[in-house]
């Protein structure tokens, strides 16, 4: 599982960048308790990805058009060929 989340915030295609990192977005609306346990998982994060800059990226950068894909359901036998057919035909980049 922990695989998994860290895979969920990987950005493809990005660069590797000297600055920190940080997480983006914040809600008014979001009780303060869970903002604070919101924020100290957000540290933890970032902390994990500032020390493995070269495999864990966050908020990639705004200049270029990017996406990232993450599948909730880990990999399948049916589902995940299909999908990697697909990125394939249309020469998209992982």
């Amino acid at each position: 599982m922990k695989k998994y989340f860290l895979f969920c915030l990987i950005l493809l295609l990005q660069n590797v960048y000297a600055e920190n990192y940080n997480i983006l977005g914040i809600s008014k609306n979001y009780p303060k308790e869970k903002q604070l346990a919101l924020d100290n998982w957000r540290n933890k994060i970032i902390k994990l990805a500032n020390s493995n800059k070269e495999t864990i990226f966050i908020n990639g950068s705004t200049e270029k058009k990017m996406v990232a894909l993450t599948f909730d359901d880990g990999p399948d036998t049916i589902v995940t060929p299909a999908v990697l057919d697909i990125l394939k035909k249309y020469n998209v980049k992982a």
